[in-house]
């Protein structure tokens, strides 16, 4: 059978290339849209997730840089939060599957203790990914320095989430928006039950970290961040899988100690502590109207 995603020919019901279920069984109804990425090929959404990839709070990604200023010191470095969301999804999409494939009644039986299928386990999950990084300020991590002490950017992701629960829920079903909120949300309770979802987005080995290892490794030309995702996903239960492990937590090091924080301390440095600066009427710039309500609603802005 030929992978709709990367084109080549497999047997059985899971590609090992690419890690895309194939096509014609439970899953495949998210193969409506595609977008060609250069780190994982076809990235496929359904027409509902295309109206929230199209809604202006997502939109607004697309003018968050990455990796903040390297490109100032790696001239590559201008991908932005909205091709690393939607990768995300996609790389969290393949985990999923992997581990259904492997773990099917035993997946299924958990979920069922919730009253949660397969397929709305996997929405919630692909939800969650592409809505992770929604919050995310301008200057990446260095602009949370604009927001009250305490309060990061999964905060905004989630205060933003929470004043969209009423259209993502009209779209999927209710309660899906407070689901995939509690995936992206730390330190707080969740249904053992979806342990396992919250692990593919942020664990040891998580689709985040994959992405953007690989995502920046790419566009800024270096090749310390470059694994093989595609195996590291398949040997998930095999034998190789804590060699695997322990290589992806070595390239997560050296990627930071090389990439993310080599930067031009007092060009940065500047224009970060100027944002800091910036007051209430004037944040609202950088954010549009509706994301900026919900900080404002989920009490965010308490300005001294």
């Amino acid at each position: 059978m030929k992978c709709s995603n990367c084109g080549l020919e497999g047997e059985g019901h899971f590609c090992s290339q690419c890690g895309t279920r194939y096509g014609g069984e439970a899953f495949s109804s998210i193969r409506t849209n595609r977008v060609r990425d250069p780190i994982h090929g076809f990235i496929q959404f359904s027409d509902k997730e295309k109206q929230i990839i199209n809604w202006p709070e997502f939109q607004r990604l697309r003018n968050i840089r990455q990796l903040a200023l390297t490109d100032y010191v790696y001239p590559g470095a201008k991908h932005t939060r909205f091709e690393h969301s939607l990768g995300v999804m996609e790389l969290a999409t393949r985990i999923f599957h992997r581990l259904h494939s492997k773990n099917k009644t035993i997946i299924e039986q958990t979920l069922a203790d919730i009253e949660l299928s397969p397929e709305k386990a996997r929405q919630v999950l692909r939800l969650a990914a592409l809505l992770h990084d929604i919050g995310h300020l301008p200057f990446s991590h260095g602009g949370e320095s604009v927001l009250p002490t305490g309060i990061k950017h999964e905060d905004v992701s989630i205060a933003v989430i929470r004043y969209l629960a009423a259209r993502i829920d009209s779209l999927f079903f209710e309660g899906a928006s407070n689901l995939a909120a509690l995936l992206i949300q730390k330190g707080v309770a969740i249904p053992p039950q979806l342990t396992f979802l919250k692990n593919i987005l942020s664990g040891e080995i998580d689709a985040d970290r994959m992405d953007y290892l690989l995502r920046d490794s790419y566009h800024c030309g270096v090749a310390y961040g470059n694994f093989d995702y595609t195996r590291l996903v398949v040997c998930f239960f095999s034998k190789s899988h804590q060699f695997q492990m322990e290589l992806f937590s070595t390239l997560h090091y050296l990627h930071y100690s090389f990439t993310v924080y080599y930067q031009e301390p007092p060009s940065k440095e500047k224009i970060i502590q100027e944002l800091a600066k910036i007051k209430r009427d004037r944040f609202k710039e950088y954010l549009v109207s509706s994301a900026y309500d919900a900080l404002d609603e989920a009490g965010l802005f308490e300005w001294k």
